[in-house]
């Protein structure tokens, strides 16, 4: 019985060694020295010269950025990325703190998802249906350390992306009505009155 349960047990730990030492598919390098998002050797964005870069401070946040850009080859293109610092954490899932921040500041009355791709344990393509008449879509991508948000106004990179990694993917969406109205807000901006994350407490032994 101890011997059963000691492979039970190395399986166990074996697995676990297995998934944090997994690769994401969809790799991710920012560089803003150079105003590229690269994904992969076919997918890169190269922000325009007009794109609005702000750094956001937070005392949770280690690194906090938006972009927005008209961009050339993929259109309309807002992303935040946020890494948290070690003593601070999510109250709830990331993604949806951005989908009801994003609701929020647009006033947007319905949201429906209609398309949901995960590539792999750290990324997923979503496309919604917004107030019933126009669709956008969505990359998010996270890792041990940061969330990175992605809003493709047109659904050009997110098919080129998509379509990199799910060779049978059929794009329904990117030729309809597409949803126009900017977003260009933070999560880290709004904190403060959402508290979307916080800081961890302490335990101290008495």
């Amino acid at each position: 019985m101890n011997l059963i349960k000691n492979k039970i047990f190395l399986f166990f730990i074996f697995t676990l060694t297995i998934i944090g030492c997994a690769k994401p598919l969809v790799d991710y390098q920012f560089s803003k020295a150079n105003a590229t998002l690269k994904f992969n050797e076919n997918t890169q964005i190269n922000f325009s010269n007009s794109a609005k870069y702000k750094d956001w401070l937070s005392p949770c946040v280690l690194d906090g950025y938006t972009i927005f850009d008209k961009n050339t080859n993929y259109g309309q293109i807002f992303m935040e990325s946020i890494s948290l610092t070690s003593q601070c954490t999510w109250r709830g899932l990331s993604l949806s703190a951005f989908e009801l921040n994003f609701k929020r500041e647009l006033r947007i009355k319905t949201m429906e998802l209609v398309e949901n791709i995960d590539v792999d344990n750290f990324t997923s393509f979503r496309t919604y249906k917004v107030n019933g008449d126009s669709y956008l879509s969505l990359i998010y991508k996270t890792d041990v350390s940061s969330d990175r948000f992605i809003l493709d106004y047109e659904g050009r990179l997110y098919t080129k992306l998509l379509s990199t990694y799910t060779k049978d993917y059929e794009d329904k969406f990117s030729d309809k009505k597409r949803f126009s109205t900017i977003y260009n807000h933070s999560l880290v901006e709004k904190n403060f009155v959402y508290q979307y994350f916080h800081r961890e407490r302490e335990y101290i032994k008495p």
